[in-house]
């Protein structure tokens, strides 16, 4: 389940990553979720 949670978090990191690439997210708005750390559950 963890694992799960983890592969889903840098997908949508990976994606996020992509969007400021492309120019459509603002640099500083990505860095503050880049510093966001999944809570772990255990």
């Amino acid at each position: 389940m963890a694992r799960l949670l983890t592969i889903m978090f840098y997908r949508k990191r990976r994606h996020e990553s992509n969007l400021v690439q492309r120019g459509a997210a603002p640099p500083c708005q990505f860095m503050q979720l880049r510093h966001v750390r999944p809570k772990p559950l255990l």
